[in-house]
């Protein structure tokens, strides 16, 4: 969800005085918005500016704000910001929680159990964030994925989804939380 400076930064970008210096702004390709918001302080100085866009990269040739970034500059950056934050503000579901553990799953019909075992703490961790509502994605090796919607937790470590299906698995698991996108406005 997004602050209201962050609100403020996309909607107040319209009219920009003469000679105002470009506001630098560093973010991630996958989650241009979250960045934005956390950034928002910054960018607050004045009501309306000129957005300089850098997106972080490992292999960057740049360094801004203390983070890697790629090379390009100008317009190309800032087109390419506005058209990833478009995309970021029209998905259904963001990602919260990933997490790869040693775990035993059992799943039967819509019911998925989470065994007790040697990544029982951060499993146990992982199912006290998720909520009625949230979707799940867990990928075991060597077996096929589960995914689906929980519509409703049972004791500590069981969820029963929205679709079924048959799993035994007992090794490396990856688990993704996401939860629903809230509407910006």
């Amino acid at each position: 969800l997004l602050g209201r400076r962050a609100k403020a930064l996309l909607l107040g970008l319209a009219l920009v005085p003469e000679g105002t210096k470009p506001a630098t702004l560093v973010v991630s390709r996958d989650s241009p918005l979250d960045a934005t918001g956390a950034q928002s302080q910054l960018l607050a100085a004045s009501r309306a500016c000129i957005l300089s866009c850098y997106f972080e990269s490992a292999s960057g040739t740049k360094m801004m704000q203390g983070k890697r970034v790629e090379g390009g500059e100008g317009h190309g950056p800032r087109k390419e910001f506005f058209i990833a934050a478009s995309a970021d503000l029209m998905k259904r579901w963001r990602v919260q929680e990933v997490d790869v553990f040693t775990t035993s799953v059992v799943g039967s019909g819509n019911r998925i159990t989470f065994e007790a075992g040697s990544g029982s703490a951060e499993v146990l961790d992982i199912l006290k964030k998720t909520r009625v509502g949230d979707r799940i994605f867990l990928q075991c090796e060597g077996h096929a994925d589960i995914a689906g919607t929980v519509t409703l937790k049972v004791g500590a470590n069981t969820l029963v989804l929205d679709k079924p299906f048959v799993c035994e698995v007992s090794g490396s698991c990856r688990f993704e939380l996401q939860r629903p996108s809230v509407p910006l406005f």
